[in-house]
């Protein structure tokens, strides 16, 4: 898999080294930081693959497995900012809402 493969799912981040200012600066930033993650997670062993399968864990485990399923965005992706929201909400309560105004902008 190569950067460019993974920004095309991306709606921010198309591998630029600095943020576009016609870009979200905070999503085109998580979208960065996932398509990095994810090449480092190739090899099993990393941190970045293991924090990987951990927030896809989380994000399982709040039952979003199922959640825009065919939208384009890995679930990787999708979990990786259920993260950041969680991290500024406290909870993963309104994550679907806040997904499909904020980041998908639907």
């Amino acid at each position: 898999m190569t950067t460019e493969d993974l920004v095309k799912h991306c709606r921010y981040y198309k591998g630029q080294e600095k943020c576009p200012s016609s870009a979200d600066s905070l999503f085109w930033n998580y979208e960065r930081i996932w398509v990095e993650y994810t090449l480092k997670a190739e090899d099993e062993n990393t941190f970045e693959a293991q924090e990987l399968k951990a927030l896809l864990k989380l994000y399982k485990d709040a039952h979003l497995e199922n959640f825009q399923e065919d939208d384009g965005v890995p679930i990787t992706l999708k979990a990786f900012l259920l993260n950041r929201y969680e991290h500024w909400t406290d909870s993963s309560d309104g994550f679907e809402e806040w997904y499909l105004k904020k980041y998908k902008r639907e």
